[in-house]
């Protein structure tokens, strides 16, 4: 497995596949249909506020890792970055693959002196073993309603 940067644009037909597969699994009750916005990514690509990792196996797309990296709102010194979307096809799951793909989003927040990252998870997904072995810590619970 490969990961590098790449541009937004570059990849679109490509992770709108993981995209449907990531929905199919994580989105739970959402009545909502998911309809991405790949204009609004491309961009903050261009904007330079966008960091799309992706993995690679044999030249597939097989993960991704978007985050948003930012100055802080409240902590306006500080550069965040807010984790978007993350996902990996379940077939290359295990054996530290996902561990491997947050390290080099970690080492690349490192290398380009953000403060901090934030993230959230689906309750129904339990990552917290890895986030807890990258030393994230679990600061929040988010509620969701939806409005007819």
């Amino acid at each position: 497995m490969i990961f590098s940067i790449e541009k937004y644009e570059d990849i679109v037909p490509e992770i709108s596949i993981l995209y449907g597969m990531a929905v199919d699994e994580v989105v739970g009750d959402c009545p909502f249909e998911a309809d991405v916005n790949h204009d609004d990514f491309i961009n903050m690509d261009n904007m330079g506020i966008l960091r799309v990792i992706t993995a690679r196996k044999d030249n597939k797309l097989i993960g991704f890792h978007v985050s948003m990296i930012t100055n802080d709102m409240f902590y306006r010194d500080k550069k965040t970055a807010y984790v978007m979307h993350y996902y990996l096809m379940k077939e290359h799951r295990g054996n530290g693959r996902g561990l491997k793909m947050f390290e080099y989003a970690e080492n690349l927040n490192k290398k380009d002196d953000i403060d901090r990252s934030f993230m959230s998870r689906k309750t129904h997904i339990n990552n917290e073993k890895m986030f807890s072995a990258l030393g994230y810590n679990k600061i929040e619970i988010n509620y969701e309603k939806y409005y007819e």
